[in-house]
């Protein structure tokens, strides 16, 4: 729950005018201005923060049952950018009044939701230690907002000075660390952003974009938890630069301008190495590509390296098991409902055409909704971005309502016949489809071509000869991501071997295996010497639970999925 007491709104229902800090001419002092809803807020008296909070903190924890809190904003004003210039009021436009305030409702938070305070980054290490961590945004100091891949791995400042005082998370919200602006777009930069929060010592964070990102939030838990879990409260000892072929220190690398490969040493034993530069880096006997990192520690062996000619994930402890073969269809599942595709278009009587349609599921939809298939047949040189281009359209239910879908369902939706418009001239149109809610109009996430507003091109009509001919065209096939298995091959990891995504961990006395996806019964090899083969394994989560039976295949021993959610078995 993110709550936010600086920024003080006319439209609270609890409104007092004798909240607002004043300017030195008297006025209010203005604060955010809300884009979406447009209503001015003001700057809260420093007196009045724990007053407001008072008022709602305890009723958000006896409702929701919070362990910790997150104060919006408050980490991120420059320390001069608030306070209050009333005379009346004691204290009035002194620093120590505002920081005494914040230090008092950050504790009250801490009392009241009987956990840590997190709160907004940018100009956070004025209040680093005062609070538990901050999602820590750049973008102030000598380091650029929107930096995206190009940031600097100098983290001297974050390592030695903030890290003892709080543990921060990510580096930033999407939008703020990318330079376009926008949520990750590329394999690349979700790559670049995670190395840079290793480097830097935070927590793992997801923000826009990846909430409902099975396979992104999947692979960013599993793999830097159980590092951030090292480093977390160890302190940095050394850090070295690659420059030259050599390491070297921070002074040394800043002579030469050069910070795109860093390895940190931590008190306990850790050690982080992070790979910015275009060259593979070599260590420990793994292999990190451009935007790699690698972590050893006394229980611990993770990275982002080179499995052969692949980008793998993996991270292993005493307990726990994550290895990711980055197979590029499930990657490119993400959020998403299903996969639309036209597998049959012909030639009808007259000027008309017969079309069938499919869809395949990735996830339930649930019960509530039935969705609305909507077909589109654009003119692409009229689309703009007001103009969706339609000439025709063949929207329709599904032969199956879409609350029946279930995963790895391939539903045959038609054929259907249509009327081509008799105004309509010769031409190649592309078919753009989707699904959406006919009482919301909100259309779901899918798999596929998206044209950047839900609708998902699945191919192309050629009309001709008046439309007495008419042809299909295939949509060109996804074009290979260079920093995923395109080609879904069998990786190889030092416990495993799998074209999936898997987390294996101890809990209770067994091993509990979860893959990714679950539709798609990917292979699942394990290593004898990390698990010797059971007797059985016990599958659930799916329509029945099961009991399964191993195959030994030399030192690895292979577990069929049939679909569940887990398998578990002993741990010997």
């Amino acid at each position: 729950m993110h709550e936010n007491y600086i920024d003080y709104y006319p439209d609270y229902p609890l409104f007092n005018s004798l909240a607002i800090a004043l300017t030195s001419a008297g006025k209010w002092m203005r604060s955010w201005l809300n884009p979406t809803t447009g209503i001015q807020s003001f700057s809260t008296k420093p007196s009045w923060m724990v007053t407001n909070a008072a008022t709602q903190s305890p009723e958000i924890h006896k409702r929701y049952g919070t362990t910790a809190d997150y104060q919006d904003v408050l980490s991120a004003a420059p320390i001069s950018s608030h306070g209050d210039m009333d005379a009346a009021s004691s204290g009035a436009s002194m620093l120590t009044t505002w920081t005494s305030a914040i230090k008092s409702l950050w504790s009250f938070e801490r009392a009241t939701h009987n956990g840590p305070v997190f709160g907004e980054g940018l100009n956070h290490w004025w209040f680093s230690g005062l609070l538990d961590g901050v999602e820590a945004q750049l973008g102030a100091g000598d380091v650029a907002s929107n930096s995206d891949s190009n940031l600097s791995l100098f983290v001297d400042f974050d390592l030695f000075q903030l890290h003892p005082l709080q543990v921060n998370h990510g580096m930033g919200y999407y939008e703020r660390w990318t330079s376009a602006g926008t949520p990750l777009q590329t394999t690349s930069q979700m790559d670049a952003y995670r190395m840079q929060e290793i480097a830097f010592g935070h927590a793992p964070f997801l923000s826009d974009g990846t909430w409902s990102d099975i396979w992104h939030a999947f692979l960013e838990s599993n793999l830097v938890t159980p590092v951030a879990s090292e480093y977390g409260t160890a302190l940095a000892s050394t850090i070295r630069y690659g420059v030259g072929g050599h390491w070297v220190t921070s002074s040394s690398a800043a002579i030469s301008g050069v910070f795109n490969q860093v390895v940190a040493n931590y008190s306990n034993g850790l050690s982080v190495i992070a790979n910015a530069s275009k060259s593979t880096l070599n260590w420990n006997g793994i292999s990190i590509p451009q935007y790699g990192w690698a972590a050893r520690g006394t229980d611990l062996i993770a990275y982002t390296g080179l499995c052969g000619a692949t980008i793998c994930d993996y991270a292993e402890t005493s307990t726990s098991v994550f290895a990711n073969a980055r197979n590029q269809q499930d990657a490119q599942i993400g959020s998403n409902y299903a996969a639309p595709s036209i597998t049959n278009l012909k030639q009808g009587n007259g000027k008309s055409f017969t079309i069938t349609y499919a869809w395949k599921a990735f996830r339930s939809l649930g019960a509530s909704t039935d969705y609305t298939a909507f077909v589109h047949f654009v003119d692409d040189s009229k689309v703009t971005a007001t103009d969706p281009g339609i000439i025709f359209q063949d929207d329709h239910a599904p032969a199956v309502p879409a609350s029946e879908w279930s995963p790895d369902q391939v539903i045959t939706d038609g054929p259907y016949n249509v009327k081509i418009p008799s105004a309509i001239p010769d031409g190649t149109y592309s078919i753009r489809v989707g699904l959406y809610d006919r009482s919301s109009g909100i259309r779901l996430p899918l798999y596929g071509n998206n044209d950047g507003t839900e609708r998902y091109i699945v191919g192309y009509i050629a009309i001709s000869n008046g439309g007495s001919r008419i042809a299909f065209i295939p949509p060109p096939l996804p074009s290979a991501d260079p920093r995923l298995n395109a080609a879904g091959t069998l990786v190889t990891f030092p416990a495993v071997k799998t074209d999936g995504m898997i987390s294996i961990k101890e809990q209770g006395g067994r091993w509990v295996l979860r893959p990714f996806p679950r539709f798609r019964n990917f292979t699942v090899l394990l290593n004898t010497s990390k698990f010797p083969e059971p007797a059985s394994i016990d599958a659930t989560g799916a329509a029945t639970s099961s009991t399964l039976y191993p195959s030994s295949q030399g030192s690895f021993w292979a577990l069929e999925l049939n679909g569940s959610s887990s398998y578990s078995w002993p741990v010997n």
